[in-house]
This record gives C-alpha cells, structure tokens and sequence, in this order.
C-alpha cells in the first residue's frame, strides 16, 4: 500500500532584529533545516514583483514564478514576535491577497525555486544587455560567478543568506559602477527621445498648464477617486491593514536586503 507524501500545511515564523522573518516550525512530518529557511514577508513579496515586472518584457513568466513559493496566510499572533500561517492556494499574483511565501527548496539542487532563479538570472542578464551599451554582453556564467562570491563572504563570516537577499541580488544586480538608477535613466532618455521623434506625440498632446483651473480640478477629481478606492479596498480587506500594523512593528519601514542575519 502506498504512503501518503505529508504535505506543508502550516507553519509558525518569528523575526530577527534585522527585520527577517524565519520559520520556527511546520506541520509533523516535513523535514527542513530550519536554521536557514527564511520566509518572505508581504511587503517584501510586493517588492519582488514590482522587480519582476520591471523585467516582463525580457521573459519573466508567471507559472515558473508562481511554482517556485509555498503561499501562506496569517492565522493567528501567538506572541508578540511569533505568528502561526496556514497555507493557502491563492496566487501569488492576487491583490487581494496578503501573503508570505516560501521557497519551495526542500531539495538544494534542483526543484520549483531552483528552477526560478536560474529563469530569473537569465532574464535580468538579458535586460542588462539591452540596456547596457558595452562591447562585450555579460554572461549568466559570468554574473552568477559574482553573486556567489559576494555570497561566500557572508558564509565566511557565519551568516545565513536569507531567501529575500538571494533573490532581490539577482533581480537587483547590476556590473560594478553602475546601479539601477542607471538603468532607470537610460530607459527614461529611450522614452524621451522617441517620444521626441514620434509625429503622433508632437502632434497630438497639448503642453500641460498646471495652473489651469480645468487641471487642476481633473487633479482633485483623480486624488479623489484614489482614496476612495483605498478605502474600499481596506473595507473589503480588513486583514490587510491589521496585518501590516503588526508587521511594522516588527519589522522597519523598508525591508533590508543587504545583510541576514548571524547564527545565534
């Protein structure tokens, strides 16, 4: 008779003082390390998106994202730095939904999560060489060799690599003396200088007079139409709200990505 496989259902996470949340337990039988499984909070999944947005056009597909995590939901505070969450089914891709997510690694080698960092490295590797103009492209082998060796440092000194920094260093990389405001600012004079060179745009749109009383009622009528639908979408999600407040007072304002935390 065959044997059921035990399947992640819940778990039980608490934060270090560098704003890191790491799981403590999970449901019986499922066997992780947990001295090093780090669990990404929602604010830090809504960064990872917005990351994986910016590189949409260059290949990032959703299915592979969305199998690489386990999603879970808050259930309930059990102390004051402890929560316990239940998994859920939902997309990770759902606005509605506040979400943790975690890794689905439970295999170092190859596996879902495995499979979306070398997706993700391929694709941040061809948005680079889009927009970097340079005799010679970088290359995966290349960029993946300087991500590990940034790494290794934080091994050397005794430190785990949360989950959270091992994504946001590929999503984020960028060659030595450039950073991604760079490459905001190429993108932005790309956009300019078509919209410079487009006949329809020139002829097309007026120049805006800020001034202008019409204007500046069509600014009030949209600020307007914006709160009321971030109040309604705190009526309909409550849990939102509640858990964002608790979140902040656990963690800082922005997440950290640079450092994870010190073995105790």
């Amino acid at each position: 008779m065959a044997t059921a496989t035990p399947k992640l259902e819940w778990c039980t996470i608490s934060f270090d003082n560098e704003s890191m949340w790491w799981v403590q337990t999970v449901n019986k039988d499922i066997h992780w390390d947990f001295d090093e499984l780090g669990i990404i909070d929602p604010r830090q999944l809504s960064h990872i998106l917005e990351l994986l947005d910016s590189m949409r056009e260059y290949g990032i597909q959703e299915d592979i994202v969305e199998k690489a995590f386990f999603k879970f939901r808050l259930e309930k505070e059990m102390t004051k730095q402890k929560f316990r969450l239940e998994r859920t089914r939902d997309s990770l891709y759902d606005p509605d939904q506040v979400l943790f997510v975690l890794p689905d690694d439970m295999d170092e080698e190859s596996g879902p999560f495995e499979d979306f960092m070398k997706h993700a490295l391929r694709v941040r590797v061809r948005m680079l060489n889009d927009l970097i103009e340079s005799d010679q492209p970088l290359t995966i082998e290349e960029v993946d060799a300087q991500i590990r060796e940034a790494q290794s440092k934080d091994l050397i000194e005794d430190q785990n690599i949360h989950c959270f920094t091992a994504i946001t260093a590929v999503l984020e990389y960028t060659p030595d003396g450039l950073d991604s405001d760079d490459l905001k600012g190429d993108e932005e004079e790309d956009d300019a200088a078509a919209a410079a060179t487009d006949p329809e745009i020139e002829e097309g749109y007026e120049e805006v007079n800020e001034d202008d009383e019409v204007f500046r009622q069509d600014k009030e009528a949209l600020n307007w139409e914006q709160e009321e639908e971030e109040q309604q979408r705190k009526r309909e999600n409550p849990e939102f709200d509640e858990l964002m407040g608790e979140v902040s007072e656990a963690a800082q304002e922005k997440p950290k990505r640079g450092r994870p935390r010190k073995n105790p």
